[in-house]
């Protein structure tokens, strides 16, 4: 917005600042201050022929205003999804469920506190926070009792209801619009369902998304994850991790993910009839990042735990140290805590599904090096839909 004066065309008939008007559109999170700062910039008058020295004028005057609507925003800072992260940090999505009561709210609060401290202790100058709430609204005590209130903190939107996606949308919107950058998507799980299980696995999980590992993945990895798993369909156990930019940009939206899942899952000869092993309805947003036939998946532990909720006695005590492996780490009958009837009809499965939703198959060495598909057709050849 600062440089729509010298965006804009000077012959045409349009002041920087009414540029700046047409070009900043807040969305949903804006505040009542926000929407009167552009009321402002909507009102200024339109001027006819603006010559260079007007131009810079318009061009200090939209810096001001610029200056404005940052001094009218909330405490704790709030941020356009487009706005581009000049100094290369990582960008937290956050979605954060806050209950209604007492009990839920306290307990949101030391939820949040604890993962905003996993991130500022792992990447102390390097993150920025944009965070979702969904819930109970979070006033500015429970924004500053949680942590919230970092100087690289910016608020979305608030919902009343909403799922994962409405995060993920923000984090593939910034995306689009910064290719080069590398962002990460956390969530508070044990804030709906506050069972003691959840409450480890969410501290596995961040480890994992924080790690340095992560944080420098190789060329070899565009998402990188606590554990990757291919099994029932690729997905990042807890949905937590970190990717380039580069590669979110080539999903689908997630606001019409489950959609189009759901397209995907009435195809029929399905290899699982649950949802949940096929990342479809609700859990389509953790089926989403993985989804592509061009992800590099990579994960951090290098345990023996697949996917669900049976963790390994370092998950739960934090003793393990984070080692980067590029690709599936073990072989993929190992994943296979549920296994298909089918080994051929899943295999066909992944490949009946990557052409519905992005017509794009993998090339046939990645079918054999990437998605090790070779391991579970012994003896039999790759289904004819998985052949270019």
């Amino acid at each position: 917005m600062v440089a729509c004066a010298l965006a804009c065309p000077l012959a045409v008939a349009k002041s920087a600042t009414k540029c700046a008007a047409d070009l900043w559109e807040p969305d949903e999170g804006a505040t009542p201050n926000m929407l009167q700062v552009k009321q402002k910039l909507e009102m200024t008058p339109v001027v006819e022929s603006i010559t260079q020295a007007k131009a810079q004028q318009l061009a200090n005057r939209a810096e001001a205003l610029a200056n404005t609507i940052r001094q009218k925003m909330e405490p704790h800072g709030e941020n356009p999804v487009a706005e581009v992260s000049h100094q290369h940090k990582i960008r937290f999505f956050f979605h954060i469920f806050k209950g209604e009561g007492e009990r839920f709210q306290k307990l949101a609060i030391r939820i949040v506190k604890e993962q905003m401290l996993s991130i500022q202790s792992a990447l102390p100058n390097s993150y920025e926070v944009y965070f979702t709430t969904v819930g109970t609204l979070w006033d500015n005590s429970s924004i500053n009792s949680s942590g919230l209130n970092c100087s690289t903190c910016y608020r979305g939107a608030h919902l009343n209801q909403g799922w994962e996606s409405v995060t993920q949308q923000a984090l593939f919107e910034y995306c689009h619009n910064n290719p080069a950058e590398q962002v990460a998507y956390i969530h508070t799980k044990g804030g709906y369902h506050p069972r003691k299980v959840n409450h480890k696995f969410r501290r596995f999980l961040m480890k994992g998304v924080t790690s340095k590992e992560c944080s420098t993945m190789t060329a070899k990895c565009n998402v990188c994850s606590s554990r990757f798993s291919p099994m029932p369909h690729p997905h990042a156990p807890g949905n937590m991790w970190q990717a380039k930019c580069s590669y979110i940009r080539k999903l689908a939206p997630p606001t019409f993910f489950e959609q189009n899942m759901s397209l995907v899952s009435a195809m029929g000869q399905r290899p699982f009839s649950k949802d949940w092993a096929i990342g479809s309805g609700r859990y389509a947003a953790e089926h989403w990042v993985h989804s592509h036939p061009d992800v590099e998946p990579c994960d951090v532990y290098a345990g023996g735990y697949r996917y669900a909720y049976v963790l390994e006695q370092p998950q739960v005590d934090g003793t393990w140290v984070p080692q980067l492996y590029a690709g599936i780490r073990f072989p993929l009958i190992k994943y296979a805590v549920h296994a298909p009837g089918s080994w051929p009809k899943w295999v066909q499965w992944r490949c009946r599904e990557w052409m519905k939703l992005y017509h794009k198959l993998p090339t046939p060495k990645e079918m054999r090096k990437k998605w090790k598909f070779q391991q579970v057709l012994t003896g039999v050849d790759l289904p004819k839909v998985c052949s270019p």
